[in-house]
């Protein structure tokens, strides 16, 4: 095991790691368009209750994710296992909340990830590793996911946004092995260390706006809204976003703005977490 972690302890020490980042992201502010401890955002079926209610739910089945990942040492079976153990995310999720998408997304992400850092782990690889690693584990995702799309009767909204704009989203992000947040996002984070804890966490999350393809934003929107966000976030950074007293007015007026047009970046939130438990995962891997 790297770094002398114990199989026995490593369940316990990555499900607190994703907790802890999912109830992160969630507390950080301003959060344009998204829900925080102060603001529902553009949403009015949750609030920050709502979150904490659903990362509890689901918290469980990180835990069983670390575990079932420590006992396979296939990739691609390794995936399907932890997609069926996804479904029992969702389900709990949804109990939690009373049928209330709050975190479908990250669900899929983070248990991929759980999934690419215990098989870096029991196998004495570098943190580099874990790009590869989830790489590895869905490599055919777009392939599978998308398959005979002009065959099927009801398109979800992410299969739309793939035959109208080529846009591959989530997938396409694992795909690539996540590099928005193992490498964009961590390096923002890292370099944030002089800022204070939520400071450092909307400066992130401005950054990983800027080139997040985000599908999210695009329920009932047209394309052109995940552009407007992108170049907003942009224009937050060229003025410093976090860092000076402009950006951070900027920011504050973002967030006013995103939730007047019903703009919510999920997707980059999801990103978000994301960075923050690769993060806490760098003080055990190295």
């Amino acid at each position: 095991m790297n770094n002398e972690i114990s199989t026995k302890d490593l369940p316990h020490i990555l499900s607190e790691f994703a907790l802890k980042a999912m109830l992160y992201e969630v507390s950080c502010y301003p959060a344009p368009g998204l829900v925080s401890p102060i603001s529902t955002g553009s949403h009015k079926d949750m609030n920050h209750f709502t979150f904490i209610d659903s990362s509890l739910a689901i918290s469980r089945f990180f835990y069983e994710a670390v575990e079932v990942s420590l006992n396979e040492d296939n990739e691609e079976e390794l995936f399907k296992k932890l997609r069926k153990i996804g479904v029992k995310s969702e389900e709990a999720m949804f109990h939690a909340t009373r049928g209330i998408n709050t975190q479908k997304g990250i669900i899929f992400l983070m248990l991929i990830s759980l999934g690419a850092v215990t098989l870096t782990i029991k196998r004495g690889k570098t943190f580099d590793e874990i790009e590869k690693y989830i790489r590895c584990m869905t490599k055919d995702i777009i392939e599978e996911d998308f398959r005979d799309l002009d065959k099927k009767e009801k398109l979800t909204y992410g299969e739309k946004l793939y035959l109208k704009y080529g846009l591959k989203g989530i997938r396409g992000e694992v795909a690539k092995g996540l590099p928005i947040a193992l490498k964009v996002g961590l390096m923002v984070y890292e370099e944030g260390k002089n800022l204070s804890e939520n400071q450092r966490i909307v400066n992130t999350l401005i950054h990983i706006m800027t080139c997040c393809e985000d599908t999210t934003l695009l329920h009932r929107k047209p394309i052109e809204i995940l552009y407007y966000v992108q170049n907003t976030a942009k224009e937050a950074i060229s003025m410093g976003a976090m860092r000076t007293d402009e950006g951070r007015k900027f920011i504050d007026d973002m967030d006013k703005d995103f939730i007047s047009k019903g703009i919510s970046p999920g997707g980059s939130a999801d990103l978000l977490a994301m960075t923050i438990f690769f993060h806490n995962v760098k003080s055990i891997v190295k």
